[in-house]
């Protein structure tokens, strides 16, 4: 019975550990200059599969601090964040599941 239960307590520990929790995307800028803002592309369809994301459930991307940056998702499924990488440096942002930030527009477009 113990040996059981050790065993159905090892299993759980191997599947829940094996389940990714996030994605890590890394900017690398091999210029002298420090880039403020340049966009970044993630393809969402490749993150919710590491995520095992199969229905509407949100995401939030996060920079190095921790802190969210806002992103959009356009119609081809592209996840679209800026990012900021200092000169010949490199910048790590997580993606993962959560409720994303409410974000002011910068900018309006329309569809003719």
């Amino acid at each position: 019975m113990k040996s059981k239960i050790l065993y159905l307590l090892w299993a759980f520990v191997v599947a829940t550990s094996c389940t990714v929790k996030s994605v890590k995307v890394s900017v690398i800028n091999k210029s002298s200059l420090d880039r403020n803002g340049e966009l970044v592309e993630v393809y969402k369809e490749k993150v919710n599969t590491k995520l095992r994301i199969y229905d509407d459930k949100t995401i939030v991307v996060l920079d190095e601090a921790g802190k969210q940056v806002p992103y959009q998702i356009t119609n081809d499924g592209t996840i679209l964040f800026p990012a900021t990488v200092k000169a010949k440096s490199e910048a790590v942002y997580t993606i993962q599941e959560g409720e994303p930030i409410k974000v002011e527009p910068a900018c309006y477009g329309a569809v003719y």
